[in-house]
């Protein structure tokens, strides 16, 4: 009977990021790894007008991989394997800053993390690189010993701190459906004698997204957008984040996206639906910057 070669299965592999000293895998749906060149036509007076000349110019490496979140628990290994949305937050720490490490063969381009309660917690990334291999594989089981479970919309905590200490909860809102988008500005830059792959420069990045969250109508005028006067600027002065896990019913931590100190909203829209909950959807982009 013909079978397959287990070597041509995705699952009966697991990926480690190429740049991690611990060798520690990466749990991901998928891995998609493309080289790009730029390509055109150059139409000149050729005695035809078909194709004879073409313009080569810039070539990278794009890597795209999406993710449920994951909760692991680690049977004997210690806090080893990662999901998608540790390393969201690593790279977003490492990229705004005015640092980087020695030896970084990649950058983060964007990011969406998309909260629902029919799909749980996934995320989704996309790396630029000049060369290929920002994760090894490796065929057969890891080293390392885990099971685990998907996070979920009850494992999601939104906290902004001016509403939240207001209304007397420590612990953040609770999120039905949300989506945090972090778009980094990549320039590419070509130096005459330096061959065709491009050195990269990151140029800024934005934090900007939409949350629904249970709240009470009593709290609902908390989050309207105040107008802005002559000579005075209105905002939403507060720290704020996206954390996954760490709520009051763990005894971890949990992995913190910092959102910015300040934001403005850009829409809230208040529901009341027989037999919901009653929830609040405030759209947002932040004053997401660095700060040591």
């Amino acid at each position: 009977m013909p079978i397959l070669d287990p070597k041509y299965i995705a699952d009966w592999y697991y990926l480690v990021p190429t740049l991690d000293p611990n060798g520690a895998p990466r749990l991901l749906r998928s891995w998609v790894e493309k080289q790009e060149q730029t390509l055109s036509n150059e139409p000149l007076i050729q005695g035809d007008i078909g194709t004879h000349v073409m313009n080569v110019k810039g070539m990278k490496w794009v890597n795209n991989i999406d993710s449920p979140v994951v909760i692991i628990d680690y049977v004997s290994q210690g806090d080893i394997i990662t999901s998608i949305f540790d390393a969201i937050v690593a790279d977003y720490n490492a990229q705004r800053g005015p640092t980087f490490a020695n030896g970084l063969t990649y950058l983060m381009q964007r990011a969406e993390i998309v909260v629902n309660a029919d799909s749980g917690v996934t995320c989704s990334t996309s790396y630029i690189s000049s060369e290929p291999g920002i994760f090894t594989s490796y065929f057969g089981p890891t080293p390392f010993d885990f099971i685990g479970r998907t996070a979920q919309w009850y494992d999601t905590t939104f906290f902004v701190e001016d509403i939240d200490t207001a209304i007397g909860d420590p612990n953040g809102y609770r999120v039905l459906n949300g989506k945090i988008n972090v778009d980094f500005q990549i320039k590419e830059n070509y130096f005459q004698g330096t061959g065709q792959t491009p050195t990269f420069s990151v140029q800024g990045y934005t934090v900007t997204g939409e949350i629904e969250i249970v709240l009470s109508p009593e709290y609902w005028n908390n989050l309207i957008i105040t107008e802005q006067v002559c000579g005075n600027f209105t905002y939403s002065l507060s720290d704020s984040y996206l954390r996954i896990g760490g709520c009051v019913e763990s005894s971890t931590p949990g992995i913190m996206l910092q959102l910015g100190s300040a934001r403005l909203h850009g829409s809230v829209e208040r529901k009341m639906i027989s037999g919901q909950p009653t929830t609040v959807r405030i759209t947002f982009h932040s004053y997401a910057r660095y700060s040591d």
